[in-house]
């Protein structure tokens, strides 16, 4: 079942940032300091993932190799 949120850009210093509700956070399992990937699709859907330890060794070994 998809949960509809509602949250707005906020100024964080020189940058915009989203909020991402505690609720959400916690239903996902994730802490803070957690990577993630965000993608955007058609019509502007945007698709927020955690990473695993095994996602984030595959991308550092990726951006290696492309230096």
């Amino acid at each position: 079942m998809e949960t509809l949120t509602l949250t707005k850009l906020t100024r964080l210093v020189t940058s915009l940032a989203v909020v991402i509700p505690k609720e959400i956070l916690t239903q996902m399992q994730v802490l803070r300091g957690d990577y993630f990937s965000l993608t955007v699709r058609d019509r502007g859907v945007i698709v927020l993932r955690a990473l695993s330890d095994a996602d984030i060794r595959a991308l550092k070994t990726e951006v290696i190799q492309y230096d």
